[in-house]
């Protein structure tokens, strides 16, 4: 987010045009503060307050602003991408895991056990579909992370970037607060909405959570 110009409005957007294999994609959004430079972005100290004050969707959650790469560092190291994601995520989306399960609540706090579910990809390329990946510990940038899952085949990450890995995000509510001069980690954020409720409406019961983040952005971005 760049200091000139001001935030113009809240968005809640079709994640995309064509349909991915989510149950019930139609009512998947993603929702967002606009910029007048037309940057998109929601960032945390504004999503915490949502998360918990919104009313027109089911559930609200999010995943890291941007994918990064990282190193599957046991024999034959390669290249990954990997990206976190809240342990609500999955079953926002409606997709369920063919082999093992979803992140578990404490999985999902600041030092909770380190897993992570793998793609269906990763899972028949690297070790040929074999169930007993569940539970084995492999090794992510050098640091031993127990495989909990397998994404479905036809998987597809709401803006289609490539993801190999997702871990649980972990996040620190308080300290994401006080990083970005207070504004909390930068985030992209999904919602599914509540049966019935259309996106306009969506858009107009949020109006007040936004009134009030805008009093809380700095002045030369409002």
């Amino acid at each position: 987010m760049k200091p000139s110009g001001s935030i113009e409005k809240t968005a809640v957007d079709r994640i995309l045009f064509r349909p991915l294999p989510y149950a019930n994609s139609d009512r998947l959004v993603s929702v967002c503060f606009v910029h007048s430079l037309e940057t998109e972005f929601m960032l945390g100290y504004f999503y915490y307050d949502w998360q918990r004050n919104q009313k027109p969707f089911e559930t609200l959650t999010s995943e890291n602003a941007t994918t990064s790469e990282c190193d599957l560092t046991e024999r034959n190291p390669t290249q990954l991408n990997c990206t976190s994601v809240e342990g609500n995520f999955l079953p926002t989306l409606g997709v369920l895991p063919v082999l093992g399960r979803n992140f578990l609540p404490e999985e999902d706090l600041p030092k909770g056990p380190k897993v992570a579910l793998i793609s269906y990809g990763l899972w028949l390329n690297r070790y040929n579909l074999d169930r007993d990946i569940l539970n084995k510990t492999i090794d992510i940038d050098g640091s031993p992370v127990r495989v909990i899952g397998v994404l479905p085949k036809d998987f597809e990450m709401p803006r289609l970037q490539a993801a190999d890995v997702l871990f649980p995000k972990t996040t620190d509510e308080q300290a994401d607060r006080k990083s970005n001069g207070g504004l909390g980690g930068p985030r992209r954020a999904f919602a599914r909405l509540n049966p019935g409720v259309s996106i306009q409406q969506a858009e107009a019961e949020l109006q007040p959570l936004f009134q009030q983040a805008l009093k809380q952005v700095p002045p030369d971005i409002r």
